[in-house]
């Protein structure tokens, strides 16, 4: 009996000591997977860690270009209300072009010429007829009867008075009002010292229109525009 009772204890410690050599393979199974999965944490901690440091960076790279392109929205809306304001400006610029170019079409530059050439026809009329004055005034001199004499001495000299009085203002005319081109074209002086100088000034020219594509122009008004120009600058 104790035989057996000693070969069953036997029997169960071998079993024993095989459960506890399996337990501590299992355990050193278990711990050898818990190594690498430690291992494995801490390499994921670090991971980690450095994409919540790129996540910061880029969250501040991200804030810098917000700031960024608010301020170019702010930039951007006021360059649009600049082009708003120079659109504005061109806009009105062009309505009072127009404006000038249609009251400056209403100014015929041919009629012009005409009233010049005809103004530079009384002026030859008036010198002849001063001219011929004088020459009464002369032969006048020679007259034997005085009464004669002093009577149309004195017709003389007022016609030689008027007509030099009428060619002083007639020459005035031509200086102060028409254009040297105008002058040019009819033989007249651009600066006549024999003008009267006593017409009243009737303004100056505000500004000058320049032809837009397409319409019509007369062919002396751009010259006559640069004649006005010229003597703007002059007074």
């Amino acid at each position: 009996a104790a035989r057996r009772e000693a070969a069953s204890l036997a029997a169960q410690l071998a079993q024993e000591q095989s459960r506890s050599e399996s337990l501590e393979r299992q355990l050193g199974v278990a711990t050898a997977n818990v190594e690498e999965a430690a291992t494995n944490a801490e390499r994921l901690r670090a991971q980690l860690k450095l994409q919540g440091e790129e996540l910061e960076r880029v969250q501040a790279s991200l804030g810098e270009e917000r700031q960024k392109c608010e301020a170019l929205e702010v930039q951007v809306q006021d360059l649009q209300s600049r082009v708003a304001a120079c659109e504005q400006e061109r806009d009105d610029a062009e309505a009072r072009e127009k404006q000038l170019a249609l009251r400056y079409a209403e100014l015929d530059v041919f009629k012009l010429d005409i009233i010049a050439r005809e103004l530079k026809t009384i002026d030859r009329q008036v010198e002849s007829v001063r001219s011929e004055a004088r020459s009464f005034q002369e032969a006048v001199k020679k007259f034997v009867n005085a009464n004669d004499q002093q009577s149309s001495t004195k017709v003389a000299f007022n016609l030689v008075d008027l007509s030099t009085k009428m060619r002083g203002t007639v020459r005035d005319v031509i200086e102060r009002c028409l254009s040297e081109t105008q002058k040019l074209h009819v033989g007249a002086a651009v600066r006549d010292p024999t003008a009267a100088g006593v017409l009243k000034d009737g303004g100056k020219m505000a500004g000058y229109v320049v032809a837009a594509d397409g319409t019509e122009d007369a062919s002396g008004a751009h010259p006559r525009q640069q004649d006005e120009i010229r003597r703007e600058r002059r007074q």
